[in-house]
């Protein structure tokens, strides 16, 4: 059996059919109840009244979560093997953080939450809850990142999880430059000068160290990229480096990938995380955020963040945008409570008689209707011979027959004339 606490402290259900244990005093600070797996614990007392469990406070729990209770606020175990959210999990310990059904936390073994050791030489998975890291096989090309291209040398695994550089004499220079032959010898990189007036840039020729005369750039070969150009120095051709970090233009970025393409140093071309590069939905009641890893992410917004679209103003944090309470509605799902009552957004169903969301100076809270005014929208309607009386309760209007003052709205019946008086 769980435990629900009421308003009025706890009043207890003897049934043992029923599912929960209903338990009221006169004290009205209760303690939080506990439950079974699945089942339902208390809020301490708290005596808020609910009609849904989404009209009930969060927990402030991992595995407790509101619970309506026969119209009042208490809470609920998290089944058990729920997976918990995921500010308790630990990413690559090969387990995942579920409630255990009492309300609090156990771990259990998840061999696809592999750890990562940021090391190419390395296969990393989980066996059996534990993470383990096996060396692939020597002479294993390492990772693409750790490679200098044109350096006549190559990265590869030592068979141990570590890295060694050997001789790659195919993996050749290139100096830009068309008067050298560029090769490797043992390692090291070999520019050697072609012959001298052989053919090069526009109507050019080869001198005998090795370079191409120009008069200005144009007389360059210009094939290479943005980030290693052409250039004309003292009537040589040679190659231009951008600087680190410069930026490629933007016909050649990606919007909204939280990355940007940027130049080296030496020519070449490095993706680096730019968190300011934001994937934009165009949804306001999302979020539009770059990972710390580079990855793009638009979780949602939380409730109530401000928003706008026509007459909506707030997000309900499942990324919508609604109206708030007090905003003018012709339906629930217009209202970001969900609950649209007397033609207003409305905290609470308020549907009780004399009570309405659409009292002036409290549009958009359940509020007891004025003195004298009827009631025609709720379950049972004020009207005719009655009228409310301003706490909420319907009562006999001035004019009519009475016996005693509790019987008018007013207060007030008139001894001799027994009518209901202002």
């Amino acid at each position: 059996m769980g435990l629900l606490v009421g308003a009025g402290g706890c009043a207890e259900i003897t049934d043992a059919n029923a599912p929960y244990t209903l338990t009221e005093s006169s004290s009205s600070s209760g303690g939080a109840g506990g439950g079974d797996t699945g089942g339902m614990g208390g809020m301490g007392g708290s005596g808020i009244q609910c009609a849904t469990d989404a009209d009930c406070p969060a927990t402030g729990q991992v595995c407790t979560v509101p619970a309506c209770i026969d119209g009042t606020c208490g809470t609920r175990n998290a089944l058990n093997g729920t997976p918990a959210d995921t500010t308790v999990q630990k990413v690559g310990d090969c387990k995942i953080i579920v409630c255990d059904g009492l309300g609090g936390t156990k771990a259990i073994h998840d061999d696809t939450d592999v750890p990562d050791d940021a090391n190419p030489c390395t296969i990393d998975t989980c066996e059996n809850g534990a993470p383990k890291m096996t060396n692939v096989p020597a002479d294993t090309l390492a990772s693409p990142t750790l490679q200098q291209p044109g350096d006549c040398k190559k990265v590869i695994c030592d068979g141990m999880g570590g890295q060694k550089t050997v001789i790659d004499d195919t993996d050749m220079p290139d100096d830009g430059n068309q008067c050298t032959i560029d090769t490797c010898s043992n390692g090291a990189p070999l520019m050697t000068n072609v012959d001298v007036n052989t053919p090069c840039g526009l109507n050019q020729k080869c001198n005998a160290s090795g370079q191409c005369g120009c008069m200005k750039i144009a007389d360059c070969d210009n094939t290479y990229s943005f980030c290693k150009q052409r250039s004309c120095n003292a009537g040589v051709c040679g190659i231009e480096y951008l600087e680190v970090d410069t930026p490629l233009p933007a016909s050649d970025q990606i919007v909204g990938d939280c990355k940007v393409d940027v130049c080296d140093g030496d020519g070449n071309v490095l993706t680096k995380v730019d968190e300011n590069d934001v994937p934009v939905d165009g949804n306001e009641c999302t979020q539009d955020k770059c990972n710390s890893d580079g990855t793009p992410s638009n979780p949602l917004a939380p409730l109530l963040a401000p928003c706008i679209l026509g007459d909506n103003d707030v997000c309900d944090g499942f990324g919508a945008c609604k109206k708030s309470n007090g905003k003018p509605c012709a339906g629930g799902d217009e209202c970001v409570t969900g609950i649209c009552m007397d033609g207003f957004c409305c905290d609470t169903a308020c549907d009780d008689t004399c009570k309405s969301c659409g009292v002036a100076g409290k549009l958009g809270t359940c509020a007891n209707i004025p003195l004298g005014s009827i009631d025609g929208n709720a379950t049972m309607t004020c009207a005719g011979a009655n009228v409310c009386n301003g706490a909420g309760l319907c009562k006999l209007a001035n004019g009519q027959s009475c016996t005693s003052d509790s019987q008018c709205a007013s207060g007030n019946c008139k001894n001799g004339q027994n009518k209901c008086q202002p």
